[in-house]
């Protein structure tokens, strides 16, 4: 897939004779971002077209994918360009662009913007298994109430969140559990805190299977403890410090809990690390 920054022309001199285009955030790149997407991939195909997503970047209070990773997402989609554009208004991306067709979903598809296109696609809204339409809200909410089933349901992959590997105060290599604490920026969504499987990747590529555990740590903080991410790499030494790190969320296993003692905990993330090893591998 081929990234085009605003302005830049498309395909070279002039752009495409032809090019079918869909706009939006896109934010999660669900499935039922992903019907919109294929839709415009198969009718560009049927054109003898280039498949384009104006891909706008404005800023949210939360997201569920930053741009980097949005991008990468869409690229497994089978779209020919990614046009990235610094505001969501669709009159303006129109303009820009002159698509010969837009595709949108249900809900968008009678934005005035779109009353000077020649032709706009329809496609019908994706639903869950509830019949609620599939959407970043949607996803959130589920995140948020600790439903990770759900979320991974809608998304078609589970909830993945990037960030860099700090130190923390080291207590739990004094336990014999060490983690990579890796911080998100804040305008990312976490889910709901608890105890989680899942993998990690760093910079060299490879996906280790993790504990992960996101929350305050109650049991030697109290309630204004920092909230952290910390993932245990299983059947893993090395330092991590600085790594650039994917963490997906495949599996919540527990809320968080404040044990008794911190023998009581060790005996606790025994069990985690075995509840992993089921849920993950």
């Amino acid at each position: 897939m081929e990234v085009v920054n605003e302005g830049d022309p498309l395909g070279g001199p002039g752009g495409p004779a032809v090019n079918v285009v869909t706009v939006g955030t896109f934010d999660g790149v669900h499935l039922g971002h992903r019907a919109v997407l294929a839709a415009t991939r198969l009718l560009a195909a049927e054109l003898n077209a280039t498949s384009v997503v104006a891909l706008t970047t404005s800023r949210a209070a939360v997201r569920l994918t930053d741009l980097e990773q949005r991008v990468e997402l869409l690229g497994q989609t089978g779209i020919d360009v990614c046009y990235l554009v610094r505001d969501d208004a669709m009159l303006s991306v129109v303009d820009r662009l002159q698509p010969r067709v837009v595709v949108a979903g249900e809900g968008a598809a009678t934005a005035p913007a779109l009353r000077t296109v020649p032709l706009v696609r329809t496609v019908p809204l994706v639903r869950a298994g509830d019949g609620q339409p599939i959407s970043a809200r949607a996803i959130t909410d589920a995140l948020l109430l600790g439903d990770l089933d759900a979320a991974n349901r809608m998304l078609g992959r589970a909830h993945e969140v990037r960030g860099v590997v700090e130190r923390g105060d080291q207590r739990g290599r004094t336990i014999g559990f060490p983690t990579a604490n890796v911080a998100v920026p804040d305008d990312m969504l976490l889910p709901s805190d608890g105890v989680y499987g899942g993998w990690y990747i760093g910079r060299d590529g490879e996906a280790r299977v993790a504990a992960i555990s996101l929350g305050r740590r109650p049991t030697f903080y109290d309630d204004q403890g920092l909230r952290l991410l910390e993932a245990y790499l299983l059947d893993f030494e090395g330092d991590l410090y600085g790594d650039r790190a994917k963490v997906s969320f495949v599996a919540r296993l527990r809320g968080q809990a404040k044990f008794a003692s911190v023998d009581a905990l060790i005996e606790q993330m025994e069990r985690d690390v075995a509840a992993v090893r089921e849920v993950v591998l």
